[in-house]
Order: C-alpha cells, then sequence, then structure tokens
C-alpha cells in the first residue's frame, strides 16, 4: 500500500515538473482567454483594413498594390512582412474571422517562445512562468491577439530570432549552426513586418560589440543587410525621392496638417518631452492595465480639430504608477545576470525610436512589442525588492501570481467588446459604405476618411481626403483620380471639417446630396456627387489664421447648376464688378454687379450678339425675359 502512494506522488510529481507542462498550461489557458474574447468583428482601424487588402492582392497575383485605391498603385508605406504571412494563410480561407484566429495562434506562439527566452535569462521556470501568464492575460496583448495588424506577428517573429540567437549563443562554431542561419532570416523577416524591429537589430548588434564577438557581429551584419537592402532599394523606387512610408511621417511636424512642414531640431526636442510625458503618465499604465481609463481628447486634438484641452486630463495617480512602473522595469533589468545589455538596449532603443514619433500618433499600439519585457523587467524589480527588504524570505515566485487580480478587468474588458456594437459615429459610416455598394456604380470613386476599410464594405475604389487648403490642388486631385462622390463623415476626424468642409461649402455647384444616414446624438453622414464641371474656376484670396480660409477675389468664372456661367470680377467672396452671364440656348447678359446682384443698366444680348433688351433689371427676371423676347 505503501508503494502504490509513492508510486502515486511519483507520478504526480513528474507530471507537474515535465517539461511541456507550463507549455500546456499556458495552452489551456490562452484557449480559455481567446474563445470568451473572440470577435469577429473587423477593428475599426484602417490599418488592418489595408493588410488585409495587401495580402489580398499579393494573394490574388496582382502585387504588392493598393487595390483599393485608384489606379492600384504599389504599396510604400507597410512594409511587406504582415501582407506576405495573410497572402499565405488567404489559400486556406480569406475569412476575417480565420485570420483573426491566425493572429490569435501567433499570440500563443509568442507566449510560448517568450516563457522559454525567459526561463533562459532568470534561470528560473517558475518567473518565467508568472512572467508569461501575465503577457497572456494582458488586456493589449489579447486586444491585439485579435485583430489582424502586424503587432503580435512581429512578436512572434522577434522572440523567435531572440531565442536562436541564444541558442547560437551556446555553440562557438556559431557559422555550422543552423540556427544562427536561422535567426538572421528571421531577423530580416521581423524588420519587414515592422521597420521599428531594427531596435531589435540594433540590440543583437551591440549585444555581440560588448562581448567582442567580431566575426560574429560581421556576419550578423553584413547578412542582414544584405536581406534588408531590396525592400530599401524598393522603396525608393516607388515613392521617387529616397522617402516615402513611415520616414516621411516621422519627419513631419504633424503627418495629418502637411502644411506644417518638415520638423527641425527644436521641433524634436518639444516632440520628445511631449511624448516622455504622455509615455509615462498614460501609456506605461494603460501597457500594464488596460482597464485605465484615460481622456484622450488632448491627444485627439490634432486629428479632430479641437483645440480645447480638459482639465485633469490625466490623473496625477497614473503619474505616480507610471513612474513606479518605469522604476520597477530599471530596477529589475539592471538586477538581469544574463542577457543585461541586450535588454537594456533593445528597451532603450525602442524607447528612442518611440520619443521620435510624431505626438499625434498615442496610444499603447506602438509599445506592443515591448510589453514582455516591460512586465519580466517590473515583476523582477518586485522580486529584488521583497528579497532585498526580507519581507519574504526566498519567495517562491509563483505568489506573484497574486497580481493575476490586476489583469482580470482588463480580460473583462475585451470580452465586453464581443458583443458591442459599433459606435454610431462607425457605424453610420459603414452603412453609407453599403449604401454605396448597393446603389453605385461599379466604377464609381469616392473620397472618404477610412478608404480601406470603405472597400472592404462598399467594393469600390476611392482616395483619401488630400491634406491641403489648396482648391486648385484638391480638384486636381479630384479629376485626375475621376473621383464622383464624396462622403462627409460623423468620425470626427479633423481633415473633414479642416480640408473637405470649407471646399465643399465654398463650391456648392459642385456637389448634389444623393443620401443621408444620422443615427441618435451623431452628426448626419452624407453622401454627395461631384460635379467637375460646374462651380468657380478662378483667382482666390487666402486668409490665413488657426482655420485658413478662402475666398473668391479678381477675375473668375462660376458655373452654375442650370447652366448658367458667369464670367467676371470677384470681391470679397461674391461678385464685384464688370462681368459677362452666358446662358444655356447662347444668349449672354452683361452688365456691372455690386454685392453679388446685378446692378443699373445691363445690355441681353442674343446668340447673335443682337440686343434683346438694354435697362434696369433684376437677374432673377432674365430667364421669363428670354421666354417673352422669343415669342
Amino acid at each position: 500500500m505503501a508503494k502504490k502512494n509513492e508510486t502515486k506522488q511519483a507520478n504526480s510529481g513528474s507530471i507537474v515538473n515535465a517539461t511541456w507542462a507550463p507549455y500546456a498550461l499556458l495552452s489551456l489557458l490562452w484557449l480559455i482567454v481567446f474563445a470568451v474574447t473572440y470577435d469577429t468583428k473587423i477593428d475599426l482601424g484602417g490599418d488592418n483594413a489595408a493588410y488585409y487588402i495587401l495580402g489580398d492582392s499579393i494573394a490574388s497575383g496582382k502585387g504588392y498594390t493598393n487595390a483599393h485605391v485608384v489606379g492600384e498603385v504599389p504599396n510604400n508605406h507597410f512594409p511587406p512582412g504582415y501582407p506576405l504571412i495573410l497572402s499565405f494563410f488567404m489559400m486556406f480561407s480569406s475569412s476575417i474571422g480565420f485570420l483573426k484566429v491566425v493572429t490569435g495562434l501567433f499570440f500563443l506562439g509568442t507566449v510560448l517562445l517568450s516563457f522559454r527566452i525567459f526561463k533562459i535569462i532568470t534561470e528560473n521556470s517558475k518567473m518565467a512562468l508568472v512572467v508569461s501568464i501575465f503577457i497572456l492575460l494582458n488586456g493589449n496583448m489579447i486586444q491585439y491577439g485579435n485583430i489582424m495588424m502586424s503587432e503580435v506577428p512581429f512578436m512572434f517573429f522577434a522572440t523567435l530570432t531572440l531565442l536562436w540567437f541564444m541558442k547560437s549563443e551556446q555553440n562557438d562554431n556559431f557559422l555550422r549552426d543552423w540556427r544562427f542561419w536561422a535567426m538572421i532570416a528571421v531577423a530580416a523577416f521581423s524588420f519587414h513586418i515592422r521597420t521599428a524591429g531594427i531596435a531589435l537589430i540594433g540590440a543583437l548588434l551591440l549585444y555581440l560589440l560588448f562581448n567582442k564577438k567580431w566575426l560574429k557581429f560581421g556576419v550578423f551584419a553584413g547578412s542582414f543587410i544584405a536581406l534588408a537592402t531590396p525592400w530599401i532599394l524598393r522603396g525608393r523606387a516607388v515613392s521617387g525621392n529616397g522617402g516615402g512610408g513611415y520616414i516621411n511621417q516621422l519627419l513631419s511636424v504633424n503627418p495629418y496638417r502637411r502644411e506644417e512642414g518638415v520638423v527641425g531640431i527644436s521641433d524634436l526636442f518639444t516632440r520628445m518631452a511631449y511624448n516622455i510625458e504622455r509615455y509615462i503618465s498614460v501609456e506605461i499604465p494603460r501597457t500594464f492595465f488596460a482597464q485605465i481609463q484615460v481622456n484622450y481628447s488632448v491627444y485627439m486634438r490634432w486629428l479632430t480639430g479641437s483645440e480645447s484641452t480638459p482639465e485633469n486630463y490625466v490623473p496625477e495617480t497614473n503619474w505616480l504608477l507610471g513612474l513606479v512602473l518605469v522604476g520597477l522595469v530599471i530596477f529589475g533589468v539592471f538586477k538581469l545576470k544574463k542577457y543585461r545589455a541586450f535588454v537594456a538596449v533593445y528597451l532603450l532603443g525602442s524607447a528612442a525610436i518611440l520619443l521620435l514619433w510624431p505626438h499625434v500618433w498615442f496610444g499603447t499600439r506602438f509599445i506592443m512589442p515591448l510589453i514582455p519585457f516591460l512586465l519580466l523587467g517590473a515583476v523582477l524589480g518586485v522580486d529584488e525588492i521583497i528579497r532585498a527588504t526580507k519581507i519574504i524570505k526566498n519567495p517562491n515566485p509563483l505568489i506573484y501570481l497574486v497580481f493575476v487580480i490586476a489583469f482580470a478587468p482588463g480580460v473583462q474588458q475585451e470580452k465586453d467588446k464581443v458583443d458591442r456594437v459599433y459606435p454610431n459615429k462607425y457605424g453610420d459610416f459603414l452603412k453609407m459604405a453599403d449604401f454605396v455598394d448597393d446603389n453605385l456604380p461599379a466604377d464609381a470613386v469616392v473620397v472618404n476618411r477610412k478608404p480601406g476599410l470603405f472597400y472592404l464594405y462598399a467594393n469600390r475604389q476611392s482616395i483619401g481626403i488630400p491634406s491641403t487648403f489648396d482648391y486648385e490642388e484638391i480638384e486636381a486631385r479630384f479629376d485626375s483620380t475621376g473621383v464622383t462622390h464624396i462622403i462627409i463623415d460623423a468620425m470626427g476626424f479633423a481633415d473633414v471639417s479642416r480640408y473637405l468642409v470649407p471646399y465643399i461649402q465654398d463650391n456648392k455647384e459642385k456637389f448634389g446630396q444623393i443620401h443621408v444616414i444620422q443615427s441618435p446624438d451623431v452628426y448626419p453622414t452624407i453622401l454627395l456627387v461631384y460635379y467637375p464641371e460646374r462651380g468657380y474656376t478662378g483667382d482666390w484670396e487666402v486668409i490665413e489664421g488657426d482655420q485658413v480660409k478662402r475666398q473668391r477675389t479678381g477675375k473668375g468664372v462660376y458655373r452654375f447648376s442650370d447652366g448658367r456661367i458667369f464670367d467676371g470680377y470677384w470681391k470679397n467672396g461674391i461678385r464685384e464688378g464688370e462681368g459677362v452671364m452666358r446662358f444655356r440656348d447662347g444668349s449672354k447678359l452683361t452688365g456691372t454687379w455690386k454685392n453679388d446682384s446685378l446692378s443699373g443698366n445691363a445690355t441681353l444680348l442674343n446668340i447673335t450678339g443682337d440686343t434683346l433688351l438694354f435697362g434696369t433689371f433684376d437677374e432673377e427676371e432674365i430667364p421669363s425675359l428670354l421666354e417673352a423676347s422669343s415669342e
């Protein structure tokens, strides 16, 4: 009997301590979390729609092109790595739901690889397991593990890069180690998923330099450059100026306000100071605990056009929490015994990139790849403090699982999204896209704020809103792309109210209303038809200010919807001075206009130039006078 009990205990212990047990536990936990948070709805961000379209373009043989944009131009904004991944899985199914499951599996893979890496770094499997569970329950990780975005796939390949790098470090004859060459290939692919992955490459190279591994450094650096160069050269060829994509946006004062120009040295310091404040007080706390509510309206003001700053938009407790978390991470990384230099350089290099990011790019999305190492540093920091203060003597890392309670609201937050409908302002936009799909010609070209998302619902090509106050430039863009319709949405982004609406208000004759959708408590979403031949052509006066205004001035031609054409002089936006009004039947009226109305004597001539009438009369009387003269 005693032997049976001993056998049972041994078997039980062997299962608990089995190598596969942590992986099985993490996989089971992921399955539960993913099952309760799986959301079939497409994310409202435009990038995930663009990724889907690019993946579909590759899968359908169109190449790396923007199928949703007029002309299906080559894409030079997103790196090709993630669309390539999507195109591969689209061979099995192009369902958005299926592709979200694929992202979820990349999330699981990231967690499992992180466990293995942290086990190597900490030499403590229990500590590695605790941190991996925190990664799995992190609300931000769950969110991005359930949408078609590049963050989680990048994290998977980045962690795989690091794992194979660590394994290759165990072999002095690295040139004969397949893991070294696989690491280089995967590292290059990671860079092609997210260009910010250069921080990972830089950290690995600096680690080799610090350890004086010159040959390995040279082979790694040379191989990576060789693999990265084709994409860089392709980008230069497509953009025509060596820039394009994120580089041009990074160098802009505000990527959404082109007129503000390119950053200078002082702008970069201002940007860094602003981003330091935001990351410590907002993004770092939300990176750890996604359920923290933040009034993002202060950061949205550059996108919505609202210049007001809410009071106390960042509670003092957020500042305190952010500083504590940063302190824990720094302390924990400092106490690392293995790969401390790599982790420190990776975090610092990534932070430097984030601090240079334009201030309008806010949210936890950009800090996502750092979450595993931030959590590792914070947990190690807590562990070191407990050991140093001897609050608990030789604490078992599993006791830190008590902090799972702090992650539960973040999981619940993602679970609540499953049955939640889109906000009305976005829902109306998607309904309008459905209306376009059902009612407009297949060759219609529609100007709208989210061309990628619009394409998935409307199956119509489109262009984004031109970010310029120059009406001639706007019209040239519309005419060159064959624009037929325009959507004024209620989503609240500034480029609609800042650039598009003023142009429409000043050129009303060019537009006709087709359809309106308005849900409760939001502005209407309006579909307009565009008539390029109508409206004003001529000189404009630009009035500078917070909101640039333009008004007609000098010589100009105005084409009315009823066929009339006015050719004359303008002042302060209205007709003022000599002019000629031509009518459909070829007759014309010559006279003088004042305050936008005909003033004084005028002459009405027929198509042959004979005088029909001369005298003083109202412009509104002319149609009836023409009928009378024809009789």
